[in-house]
């Protein structure tokens, strides 16, 4: 599966994100993927070869998708050397006879995933085995930390839509991590000038639910960050939902 030749990087033309499609799912076996490619508009060799690459940092899975002339995909697609509780990435790499990439596309994120995330776009949910924890947080380097539920307990995903039991549980300590992290911990060092990362979405948003711009000192940054928890909660009324379930029951 992996290359032994050694590659060389120049000359390459860049394949378009929106020609290459890949979607994933998890199922009890592992998580598996799917492909659909077109590398045949840019001119490549007919014989030079196609692989995927999916990968998590220094982790890596390397598939042959057959020739550019003739893309045959694997029967294999299990991503098994991966761990399945962290959303891989993937590359498309073209290669041709001598060992030369050709053509490339990096930091593709399956599609699917990409449409959850465009409706939760401060903290994207994935479904995922988790082992025994019932949710857990996942900060990722260039990206919005992802909310992780446990694929294994029933309907979770939908209690953290529609459950107040469960939004208010998980809901606002998630909250408070990501806060935390932004604004308390070195990495909130980050937070950029122009307004195009992550880290300013939630800052933004902790703005919007008390009205007041994000201090400059760390012990305001605490009394900041527990005024947006008690905001958000305040405004979701979890307490009150929970409540009034009860007394339909």
């Amino acid at each position: 599966m992996r290359m032994q030749r050694r590659l060389n990087f120049t000359n390459r033309k860049r394949i378009s994100h929106g020609d290459v499609d890949i979607r994933t799912q998890h199922t009890p076996s592992g998580t598996y993927f799917s492909a659909v490619l077109d590398v045949q508009s840019y001119r490549f060799p007919s014989e030079a070869s196609v692989y995927v690459e999916a990968y998590q940092g220094a982790s890596r899975m390397r598939f042959g998708f057959g020739k550019v002339a003739h893309l045959a995909p694997p029967a294999d697609l299990v991503l098994k050397d991966l761990d399945p509780a962290i959303p891989p990435l993937f590359r498309v790499l073209v290669v041709s006879s001598d060992g030369r990439i050709v053509g490339a596309a990096h930091k593709i994120k399956p599609g699917n995933e990409q449409e959850d995330e465009a409706q939760y776009a401060l903290l994207p949910i994935r479904l995922l085995p988790l082992g025994e924890e019932i949710w857990s947080l996942l900060f990722r380097e260039e990206d919005r930390p992802l909310l992780r539920l446990n694929s294994k307990v029933y309907g979770i995903e939908e209690k953290i839509r529609s459950d107040p039991l469960v939004q208010g549980a998980i809901l606002p300590a998630a909250f408070r991590m990501v806060l935390e992290r932004v604004l308390l911990q070195p990495y909130g060092s980050e937070i950029s000038e122009d307004g195009e990362s992550w880290t300013d979405d939630w800052v933004a948003f902790g703005q919007q639910l008390t009205g007041i711009p994000k201090p400059l000192e760390r012990e305001d940054r605490e009394a900041w960050i527990q005024e947006c928890l008690e905001k958000f909660s305040t405004r979701h009324q979890f307490v009150t939902h929970i409540k009034k379930l009860s007394q339909e029951n």
